[in-house]
């Protein structure tokens, strides 16, 4: 996929921590992803896809109000997300929470520090620009 078909791709950032959710967006930048909705909780998440069609869902799981898991669980009840992918990244390790997101539906996981070139490969990936 062009840059130029990038362009169209719109993304939900879901984080609370501002300096992650800013290396999220930063990354999304640089891999030409340019339209970005980001929100500090699944809460709010679930507001904005009310309101808008998104391509992609990149959220963490820790969050206060609503987390990521419990977001996608509602989001996708309410079917909001139907033919989204969504991708995980959180702090959490544990093997079981890992599977715990995916048998959930999560598309893929990702473990916190983010860094460039698997973010996105995942993504690549998840958007089918391979």
């Amino acid at each position: 996929m062009s840059g130029k078909d990038l362009k169209n791709i719109k993304a939900l950032v879901i984080e609370d921590d501002e300096a992650s959710q800013r290396l999220v967006t930063k990354y999304l930048n640089i891999i030409g992803i340019t339209h970005i909705v980001a929100v500090q909780n699944g809460e709010e998440a679930l507001q904005k896809l009310y309101l808008n069609t998104v391509n992609i869902i990149i959220t963490d799981w820790c969050m206060p109000e609503m987390n990521g898991l419990d977001f996608f669980k509602e989001a996708k009840r309410q079917n909001l997300i139907e033919g989204i992918p969504v991708l995980m990244i959180s702090a959490e390790n544990e093997k079981e929470k890992v599977i715990e997101a995916l048998k959930g539906g999560i598309r893929d996981y990702m473990v916190k520090p983010l860094e460039l070139e698997p973010f996105k490969a995942k993504v690549s990936k998840l958007l089918k620009l391979e």
